[in-house]
């Protein structure tokens, strides 16, 4: 019988091109190293993705097909379920794109959220806030965030992705999010009772970039999606976990980036996209969200009848009535 026997240690040089590197860390975890610097755990697993609505199947608030304005430079206006948008001016737009009869290349997800700016030049956020009952699970953990993503013009730009901490009352993060935009290069100030996490010192990137509080990831409109993640170590006090996609400089108008495929997972290592069936993503954004209208139907009101609105028949007077007292078992009407 043969075996291999590894010391612990820290992460050796990265490889020449090409090549990757195998070694056992100091807390005994078989990690792979690439020739871009970047560590994976061979676990063989799937981690559990915290985020919701994480393939973005559903916008129940708009006709999700349709592209849909919103305009706030502070507050998180939800778009697709679980997710805010904010712009710094007038306005921006969210859509979703159903792949289903046109497939692009890199993307396993049947639909992806495209967020773009309009009327005039300007940042966008996009933000997630992960409920306090999960987030408080991963205190003092080392987490993943990890998304697809592609630009949706010629010209290449640069997304910044953040994890930030809410301090202030748990599950109740402060409405206005955003203070303040910031110049191009600048991030944007957060509201109170929130704080930036720095990605993980010493922990390369995955297709970006740490600088300051988040990683840049440099998006192209290319025919391919690619993948960007960063990890980061959660606070042992974290209230709320809060995932923030932003442009780090300001978008000309009609310019914006699509996003598919995200996941924030417990550990650092990358991971494949592996989602839950749909009735339980549709059950998860239903807690905070539901409408009597079919899931795709833009909820309206004095609609002509049969517009995927809820219908029950009506019962008699007499079926109505229960004279007391009142025994059972009822017979089905």
């Amino acid at each position: 019988m043969s075996y291999q026997t590894f010391t612990n240690s820290a992460a050796p040089a990265t490889p020449a091109s090409g090549k990757t590197s195998e070694y056992v860390d100091t807390t005994g975890r078989v990690v792979a190293v690439n020739s871009t610097g970047v560590s994976n755990q061979l676990s063989g697993k799937n981690s559990i993705n915290f985020l919701r609505n994480s393939g973005f199947w559903f916008a129940q608030r708009q006709a999700p097909g349709t592209l849909t304005t919103y305009s706030n430079a502070s507050n998180r206006l939800i778009c697709a379920d679980g997710w805010g948008l904010t712009c710094e001016n007038a306005s921006s737009q969210y859509v979703r794109t159903d792949t289903s009869g046109a497939a692009e290349a890199g993307l396993q997800s049947r639909f992806y959220g495209q967020f773009t700016k309009i009327t005039s030049a300007g940042k966008i956020e996009v933000t997630q806030v992960i409920e306090g009952h999960d987030a408080q699970q991963l205190r003092g953990r080392t987490i993943r965030v990890q998304v697809w993503m592609r630009g949706l013009v010629a010209a290449s730009q640069t997304v910044r992705l953040g994890l930030v901490n809410n301090t202030g009352t748990l599950d109740v993060p402060t409405a206005a999010m955003f203070s303040a935009q910031g110049a191009n290069g600048t991030d944007p100030t957060l509201g109170a009772s929130l704080a930036y996490i720095a990605p993980k010192a010493g922990v390369t990137p995955d297709n970006a970039t740490v600088v300051g509080n988040a990683a840049s990831c440099t998006v192209t409109n290319s025919a391919t999606w690619q993948r960007y993640g960063a990890v980061f170590d959660v606070p042992t006090t974290a209230k709320n976990l809060i995932v923030v996609l932003w442009s780090d400089s300001q978008l000309a108008a009609t310019n914006g980036f699509a996003v598919g495929q995200a996941s924030l997972t417990d550990g650092y290592e990358i991971m494949d996209w592996a989602p839950l069936s749909y009735p339980v993503e549709l059950a998860r954004v239903q807690r905070f969200y539901s409408k009597t209208f079919n899931v795709d139907t833009l909820p309206a009101t004095s609609v002509a009848a049969l517009s995927g609105e809820h219908r029950f028949p009506s019962l008699s007077p007499h079926r109505l009535h229960l004279q007391s007292p009142v025994t059972g078992p009822f017979p089905c009407p």
